[in-house]
Protein backbone atom coordinates (compact mmCIF):
# COMPACT_ATOMS: atom_id res chain seq x y z
CA UNK A 1 0.00 0.00 0.00
CA UNK A 2 1.26 3.35 -1.40
CA UNK A 3 1.80 5.97 1.92
CA UNK A 4 0.10 9.13 -0.02
CA UNK A 5 0.66 11.32 3.19
CA UNK A 6 3.76 11.07 5.74
CA UNK A 7 4.80 13.19 8.88
CA UNK A 8 7.74 12.30 10.67
CA UNK A 9 8.64 13.99 13.88
CA UNK A 10 5.96 16.85 13.53
CA UNK A 11 6.63 20.00 15.82
CA UNK A 12 4.48 23.04 16.13
CA UNK A 13 4.79 25.49 18.82
CA UNK A 14 3.32 28.90 19.73
CA UNK A 15 4.70 31.45 22.15
CA UNK A 16 6.50 28.53 23.74
CA UNK A 17 3.77 26.09 24.23
CA UNK A 18 4.10 23.41 22.14
CA UNK A 19 0.92 22.13 20.30
CA UNK A 20 2.45 19.43 18.23
CA UNK A 21 4.88 16.92 20.30
CA UNK A 22 6.71 14.61 17.06
CA UNK A 23 3.61 13.85 15.11
CA UNK A 24 4.01 10.42 13.17
CA UNK A 25 1.42 9.97 10.61
CA UNK A 26 1.60 7.96 7.70
CA UNK A 27 -2.02 7.96 5.35
CA UNK A 28 -2.41 5.68 2.17
CA UNK A 29 -3.84 7.22 -1.00
CA UNK A 30 -7.44 6.57 -1.06
CA UNK A 31 -7.74 5.95 2.65
CA UNK A 32 -10.22 7.96 5.00
CA UNK A 33 -8.97 8.72 8.47
CA UNK A 34 -10.14 10.64 11.00
CA UNK A 35 -8.72 12.51 14.07
CA UNK A 36 -10.37 13.04 17.13
CA UNK A 37 -9.69 14.56 20.64
CA UNK A 38 -11.01 17.27 23.27
CA UNK A 39 -10.57 20.88 22.04
CA UNK A 40 -7.59 23.00 22.30
CA UNK A 41 -5.23 19.79 21.52
CA UNK A 42 -4.33 20.69 18.23
CA UNK A 43 -6.08 19.20 16.08
CA UNK A 44 -6.81 22.25 13.68
CA UNK A 45 -3.24 23.10 13.80
CA UNK A 46 -2.34 19.76 12.64
CA UNK A 47 -4.49 20.00 9.65
CA UNK A 48 -3.45 23.19 8.50
CA UNK A 49 0.25 22.15 8.54
CA UNK A 50 -1.47 19.01 6.00
CA UNK A 51 -3.08 21.84 4.09
CA UNK A 52 -0.04 23.87 3.88
CA UNK A 53 -1.27 26.65 5.76
CA UNK A 54 0.96 26.38 8.55
CA UNK A 55 4.37 25.19 8.75
CA UNK A 56 5.89 22.69 11.52
CA UNK A 57 8.99 24.61 12.93
CA UNK A 58 10.44 21.22 12.84
CA UNK A 59 9.81 17.52 11.34
CA UNK A 60 9.08 16.16 7.70
CA UNK A 61 6.19 16.50 5.67
CA UNK A 62 5.25 14.36 2.55
CA UNK A 63 2.45 14.45 0.04
CA UNK A 64 2.36 12.29 -2.38
CA UNK A 65 5.51 12.23 -3.19
CA UNK A 66 6.40 16.23 -2.77
CA UNK A 67 8.57 17.50 0.48
CA UNK A 68 6.00 20.21 1.70
CA UNK A 69 8.52 21.18 4.56
CA UNK A 70 10.62 22.29 1.66
CA UNK A 71 8.27 24.31 -0.47
CA UNK A 72 8.36 28.17 -0.70
CA UNK A 73 4.87 29.86 0.29
CA UNK A 74 4.45 30.27 -3.12
CA UNK A 75 5.06 26.62 -4.29
CA UNK A 76 2.71 25.59 -1.30
CA UNK A 77 -0.38 27.82 -2.62
CA UNK A 78 0.34 26.31 -5.76
CA UNK A 79 0.07 23.18 -4.23
CA UNK A 80 -3.34 23.97 -2.46
CA UNK A 81 -4.76 25.20 -5.78
CA UNK A 82 -4.35 22.58 -7.75
CA UNK A 83 -4.29 19.56 -5.32
CA UNK A 84 -5.97 20.27 -2.00
CA UNK A 85 -9.83 21.10 -0.86
CA UNK A 86 -10.03 22.52 2.81
CA UNK A 87 -12.87 22.42 4.95
CA UNK A 88 -12.72 25.07 7.66
CA UNK A 89 -15.00 25.30 10.55
CA UNK A 90 -16.15 28.78 9.89
CA UNK A 91 -16.83 28.46 5.79
CA UNK A 92 -16.45 31.70 5.37
CA UNK A 93 -19.15 32.84 2.23
CA UNK A 94 -19.35 35.95 -0.23
CA UNK A 95 -22.78 37.21 1.43
CA UNK A 96 -24.07 39.12 -2.03
CA UNK A 97 -23.55 35.99 -3.97
CA UNK A 98 -26.35 32.78 -4.68
CA UNK A 99 -25.90 29.53 -3.27
CA UNK A 100 -24.02 28.18 -6.95
CA UNK A 101 -21.96 31.00 -7.16
CA UNK A 102 -19.88 30.50 -3.58
CA UNK A 103 -19.60 27.02 -4.60
CA UNK A 104 -18.08 27.93 -7.91
CA UNK A 105 -16.28 30.93 -6.75
CA UNK A 106 -12.75 28.76 -6.60
CA UNK A 107 -12.40 28.02 -10.11
CA UNK A 108 -12.27 31.82 -10.91
CA UNK A 109 -8.29 31.66 -10.77
CA UNK A 110 -7.80 28.63 -12.84
CA UNK A 111 -9.00 27.56 -16.43
CA UNK A 112 -11.69 25.21 -15.73
CA UNK A 113 -14.55 23.55 -17.76
CA UNK A 114 -17.87 25.64 -15.97
CA UNK A 115 -20.08 23.36 -18.12
CA UNK A 116 -18.57 20.54 -16.35
CA UNK A 117 -17.91 22.07 -13.36
CA UNK A 118 -21.35 23.07 -12.84
CA UNK A 119 -23.06 19.80 -13.43
CA UNK A 120 -20.25 18.63 -10.70
CA UNK A 121 -21.58 21.01 -8.29
CA UNK A 122 -25.36 20.37 -9.05
CA UNK A 123 -24.62 16.67 -8.40
CA UNK A 124 -22.94 17.23 -5.25
CA UNK A 125 -25.50 19.23 -3.91
CA UNK A 126 -28.09 16.59 -5.31
CA UNK A 127 -25.57 14.01 -2.72
CA UNK A 128 -26.04 16.76 0.39
CA UNK A 129 -29.77 17.84 -0.30
CA UNK A 130 -29.29 21.23 -1.22
CA UNK A 131 -29.84 21.47 -4.98
CA UNK A 132 -33.32 23.39 -4.18
CA UNK A 133 -31.05 26.12 -2.88
CA UNK A 134 -28.45 26.74 -5.76
CA UNK A 135 -29.83 29.72 -6.89
CA UNK A 136 -30.60 31.26 -3.20
CA UNK A 137 -28.59 34.53 -1.76
CA UNK A 138 -26.03 32.20 0.99
CA UNK A 139 -26.91 34.80 3.42
CA UNK A 140 -30.45 33.35 3.14
CA UNK A 141 -29.01 29.55 4.42
CA UNK A 142 -29.20 28.16 7.73
CA UNK A 143 -25.81 27.11 9.41
CA UNK A 144 -26.16 23.53 8.40
CA UNK A 145 -26.86 24.16 4.69
CA UNK A 146 -24.30 27.03 4.81
CA UNK A 147 -22.09 23.83 5.96
CA UNK A 148 -23.16 21.75 3.16
CA UNK A 149 -22.30 24.49 0.58
CA UNK A 150 -18.45 24.87 2.48
CA UNK A 151 -18.26 20.89 1.91
CA UNK A 152 -19.35 21.18 -2.17
CA UNK A 153 -17.20 24.06 -2.55
CA UNK A 154 -14.35 22.49 -1.34
CA UNK A 155 -14.78 19.50 -3.58
CA UNK A 156 -15.38 21.35 -6.52
CA UNK A 157 -11.50 21.00 -7.89
CA UNK A 158 -11.75 17.29 -7.35
CA UNK A 159 -8.65 17.25 -5.16
CA UNK A 160 -6.52 14.16 -4.19
CA UNK A 161 -6.48 15.31 -0.92
CA UNK A 162 -9.46 16.49 1.26
CA UNK A 163 -8.81 18.58 4.73
CA UNK A 164 -12.23 18.39 6.85
CA UNK A 165 -11.78 20.11 10.04
CA UNK A 166 -15.55 19.55 11.87
CA UNK A 167 -17.57 19.05 8.44
CA UNK A 168 -20.50 18.09 10.52
CA UNK A 169 -20.79 20.13 13.25
CA UNK A 170 -23.73 21.93 12.53
CA UNK A 171 -25.48 19.13 10.98
CA UNK A 172 -28.15 16.66 12.40
CA UNK A 173 -27.32 12.76 12.17
CA UNK A 174 -28.87 12.15 9.11
CA UNK A 175 -26.98 14.87 7.17
CA UNK A 176 -23.91 13.60 8.76
CA UNK A 177 -24.26 10.66 7.44
CA UNK A 178 -24.95 12.28 4.17
CA UNK A 179 -21.46 14.25 3.90
CA UNK A 180 -20.05 10.66 5.45
CA UNK A 181 -21.01 8.61 2.77
CA UNK A 182 -20.30 11.32 -0.20
CA UNK A 183 -16.54 11.40 1.70
CA UNK A 184 -16.68 7.28 1.70
CA UNK A 185 -17.06 7.51 -2.33
CA UNK A 186 -14.85 9.72 -2.99
CA UNK A 187 -11.55 8.07 -1.36
CA UNK A 188 -12.75 5.40 -4.24
CA UNK A 189 -12.38 7.93 -6.44
CA UNK A 190 -8.73 8.94 -5.66
CA UNK A 191 -9.43 11.05 -3.40
CA UNK A 192 -7.56 11.31 0.27
CA UNK A 193 -9.60 12.68 3.35
CA UNK A 194 -7.85 13.77 6.68
CA UNK A 195 -11.17 14.94 9.09
CA UNK A 196 -10.92 15.92 12.47
CA UNK A 197 -14.49 15.36 14.07
CA UNK A 198 -16.30 15.18 17.14
CA UNK A 199 -19.00 12.91 15.13
CA UNK A 200 -19.38 9.56 17.54
CA UNK A 201 -21.16 8.31 13.47
CA UNK A 202 -17.44 8.64 11.77
CA UNK A 203 -16.24 5.50 13.11
CA UNK A 204 -18.54 3.82 11.32
CA UNK A 205 -17.28 5.32 8.18
CA UNK A 206 -13.72 5.63 8.18
CA UNK A 207 -10.75 3.31 7.42
CA UNK A 208 -8.42 4.60 10.72
CA UNK A 209 -9.25 6.27 14.06
CA UNK A 210 -6.50 8.29 15.58
CA UNK A 211 -6.80 10.32 18.74
CA UNK A 212 -5.23 13.44 20.07
CA UNK A 213 -4.41 13.96 23.51
CA UNK A 214 -3.06 17.12 25.70
CA UNK A 215 0.28 18.20 24.46
CA UNK A 216 -0.46 17.24 20.45
CA UNK A 217 0.76 13.47 20.93
CA UNK A 218 -1.19 11.39 18.08
CA UNK A 219 -2.37 7.78 19.12
CA UNK A 220 -3.92 5.14 17.13
CA UNK A 221 -7.90 5.11 18.55
CA UNK A 222 -8.35 1.22 18.89
CA UNK A 223 -5.46 1.74 21.88
CA UNK A 224 -7.13 4.50 23.40
CA UNK A 225 -10.46 4.64 25.77
CA UNK A 226 -11.66 7.70 24.30
CA UNK A 227 -14.44 7.79 27.08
Amino acid sequence: MINFISLVNIVKTYKEKTILTNINLEVAANQFISIKGPSGVGKSTLLNILAGLERADSGQYIMDGIEMHKQHLNELSNIRGSGIGYISQYNPMIRNLTVRENILAPLLLGKYDKKQSTAYSDELSVDLKIDHLLDKKIEKLSGGERQRVGVIRALIKKPTLLIADEPTGSLDDDTTRLVFNLFKRLCGNETTIVMATHSYLSSQYVDQEYWMSSGGILLDAKLVSTK
